[in-house]
């Protein structure tokens, strides 16, 4: 499962996603599998509620295609107050890598395509489809291989 949802992220968005990301795969294929109902299970109840023993419900609105482009709105408008400038650029585009293991269920763990850091974040948007990376024109630019030591600045990932 982790491995179909890295090659589906990369065929999509290949500038951006790569095998570095398998960790992240591997926990969200986790965390899917422990939230689908089992058929093992005559009431159909998933891994989660089987070990919890309680009912947890999961909400389809909480899950997103792995890799997929997520726009984070800017840290100064998240603060609430003031006056902000109506044409300068409200959001930055990240890379959606599952739910934050230690935060709410809404709460998204993105990758800065410029910085190489994972953080929680709230104040998203979700691009499901990839639309935005479509075209390799509007293609983002993804220096995060660069920043994290995966990929040299002369190297290319053809030649890796």
């Amino acid at each position: 499962m982790a491995r179909t949802m890295l090659i589906h992220a990369q065929r999509r968005w290949p500038s951006a996603i790569t095998a570095n990301l398998w960790p992240y795969a591997i926990r969200m294929a986790n965390d899917a599998i422990n939230m689908t109902p089992n058929l093992k299970f005559q009431d159909h109840r998933t891994p989660l509620e089987s070990f919890s023993s309680s009912k947890i419900t999961t909400n389809p609105k909480h899950w997103h295609h792995f890799g997929c482009p997520i726009y984070v709105l800017s840290s100064n408008l998240q603060q609430a107050g003031g006056m902000h400038n109506k044409w300068k650029e409200r959001s930055k585009i990240g890379i959606y890598l599952g739910r934050s293991p230690q935060h709410a269920r809404t709460i998204a763990l993105v990758l800065d395509m410029e910085t190489g850091f994972v953080s929680p974040q709230f104040h998203v948007k979700f691009d499901p489809t990839f639309q935005t990376t479509r075209e390799r024109g509007r293609q983002p630019a993804s220096s995060w291989q660069q920043k994290c030591g995966f990929v040299t600045e002369g190297t290319s990932k053809s030649e890796k």
